[in-house]
């Protein structure tokens, strides 16, 4: 129930949740970086600021929290269909 009032209080934006997905499926910054088009500096800003969103520290503990959220299990649900 917590998980639920929380994914609905946190707002990403398409590129934060981009990155996120990217990194669930396992994609290092370097692929992520050249998919979405982006340089160092924006990447490192936006997973900044993906991080203090989700209140984490690394990229190992945003997917870990995103699954916690609930926001991984879209991932999943598209994937499947």
């Amino acid at each position: 129930m917590i998980g639920q009032t929380l994914i609905h209080s946190i707002k990403l934006t398409d590129f934060e949740y981009s990155i996120l997905k990217s990194c669930a499926l396992g994609l290092g910054d370097f692929e992520i970086k050249r998919l979405l088009i982006l340089d160092d500096y924006n990447f490192k800003e936006i997973k900044k600021s993906l991080f203090k969103k989700l209140e984490v520290q690394n990229t190992y503990c945003a997917v870990i929290r995103s699954y916690e959220l609930g926001f991984c299990l879209l991932l999943i649900i598209q994937k499947n269909q």
